[in-house]
């Protein structure tokens, strides 16, 4: 429980470290913000995964042990891919693309908005491991 909190709150750090580094343009800071997210995923990721096979029971715990790995990894993939194509249309890999939404400046305008933004909606997130059952149910006879 302790390393899922540890991860969460170093994921919402994170994302206050890049929206001042984007702000700041200081990219020691941004790679500083990258790295914390990195640890805080690796925090969190394992832990959570661990307790989510144990609320599964008997033959179904194998399967779902399986499971975890390739959806996490289909997520990773949709994530990129998504972060591509808005990176794409908001003109952030050609800057000089016609059919960007906005331009370069507009764009490193509002990034550190943006990154503000998704700090405060991940605020709720850190409730998590306070809400997070203690123990697996009792089976039920």
């Amino acid at each position: 429980r302790l390393w899922i909190t540890a991860g969460l709150y170093a994921i919402w750090l994170s994302v206050a470290l890049s929206a001042a580094a984007l702000h700041f343009a200081s990219l020691p800071l941004f790679l500083l913000s990258l790295t914390l997210l990195g640890l805080g995923l690796g925090w969190q990721n394992i832990f959570i995964e661990k307790i989510s096979v144990q609320f599964v029971r008997g033959r179904e715990r194998d399967r779902a042990a399986a499971m975890l790995p390739p959806m996490d990894n289909a997520a990773s993939a949709f994530g990129a891919a998504l972060a591509g194509l808005v990176a794409l249309n908001l003109s952030l890999i050609n800057p000089d693309a016609p059919n960007g939404l906005f331009s370069a400046n507009e764009v490193q305008s509002f990034a550190p908005l943006m990154s503000a933004l998704f700090f405060v909606l991940l605020t709720p997130i850190l409730v998590l491991p306070y809400i997070l059952p203690k123990t697996p149910p009792r089976k039920i006879t």
